[in-house]
């Protein structure tokens, strides 16, 4: 959602501000406004962005759970917002997803999720670089609005006893159906109860990114 700005050099207790006109749509659906309709899971072209938590350093645990300290190697955790790309005009839509990927090298493929996501939107990053360089090479591609393919698909989680996230639902189509439309296009309630009795909403999670095609 994006921030409201507000003019405080306005004058509030101005009588002409205070007779000033506000009107919305009575129509309007206002559960919707606070949880709007997440995008069928699918392949889209998106712009990639920061999101509100940018480019961070951290340090690996070392070992395994929330207890194991962060003493390994360095690595950025990249947050990403992905922006729709209208396939009829090429415009830039609204927000898709959000996605956090790390500069973690993985020992199976040689590289991390940030190069190869770089890499396939046609902005290479170093294959060596201090941790300040490549948190400069990152910020310089988004400034140019990369373009990739993201796949999505919608993912419910809960919080169980430990603290630990568990799956619920995986896959849009797992979840309930909804009542038929007028077009007929099957629609499913993205809100489900988890085991532990909670309700929860499911998240548009992205599986797989690639190059834009063509």
């Amino acid at each position: 959602m994006v921030d409201e700005a507000v003019d405080t050099s306005a004058d509030i207790n101005s009588l002409s501000l205070m007779q000033e006109i506000v009107e919305v749509d009575d129509a309007a659906d206002s559960a919707e406004f606070f949880n709007p309709p997440l995008p069928d899971d699918g392949e889209y072209e998106v712009v990639l962005a920061l999101g509100n938590r940018g480019v961070k350093a951290d340090r690996q645990r070392d070992g395994k759970g929330a207890n194991a300290k962060k003493t390994g190697p360095a690595f950025l955790n990249v947050h990403l917002q992905l922006k729709k790309v209208d396939p009829t005009t090429g415009g830039e839509g609204g927000t898709l997803a959000f996605d956090s990927l790390t500069t973690i090298v993985m020992g199976n493929s040689g590289t991390s999720r940030v190069h190869a996501l770089f890499d396939l939107a046609g902005h290479k990053l170093p294959s060596r670089a201090s941790l300040g360089e490549l948190k400069t090479a990152i910020e310089t591609a988004i400034a140019q609005a990369p373009h990739a393919m993201a796949t999505t698909r919608w993912e419910a989680q809960y919080k169980d006893k430990d603290g630990n996230y568990q799956d619920v639902l995986k896959g849009q189509k797992a979840f309930p159906p909804l009542p038929d439309t007028a077009d007929s296009s099957p629609r499913y309630d993205p809100e489900v109860t988890a085991p532990n009795g909670e309700k929860v909403r499911a998240q548009v999670r992205v599986t797989k990114y690639g190059a834009v095609k063509g």
